[in-house]
């Protein structure tokens, strides 16, 4: 199971296959061009999720690898881990909010420049 896929499936947890409104890896592509583009920023985005995991401190890291990256139950990481249930799912999310948050655009960035050039931030 990957990192946002809850449901375990490839779903994506909206009953569509992973194909939201016509967008996603089952949509048409409009040309190659776009094809090659859409694999380059997927491989930037993998790249940045690794080097967001490893950043992460081991108590955090071990969870995320075990059961977002390689599909462990929380029971089979309580035990790789040696450690309760509940304490493997209180540091999943953790982990998961601190990546949140290393992933996120800055928009503090945004804000400043529609303010510089006139615009409502």
């Amino acid at each position: 199971m990957a990192l946002g896929d809850e449901a375990g499936d490839g779903s994506m947890g909206n009953g569509a296959g992973g194909n939201y409104a016509g967008i996603g890896r089952n949509a048409a592509k409009s040309s190659d061009t776009e094809t090659v583009l859409e694999g380059l920023e997927r491989a930037e985005a993998i790249q940045r999720l690794r080097d967001a995991v490893l950043t992460l401190p081991e108590h955090y890291r071990e969870p995320i690898t075990l059961c977002d990256l390689e599909g462990k139950s929380y029971e089979e990481a309580s035990t790789l881990l040696a450690c309760p249930v509940g304490t493997v799912r209180s540091r999943l999310n953790r982990a998961r909010s601190i990546l949140l948050e290393k992933l996120r655009p800055n928009r503090v960035g945004a804000k400043a420049l529609g303010v510089r050039l006139g615009g409502k931030a």
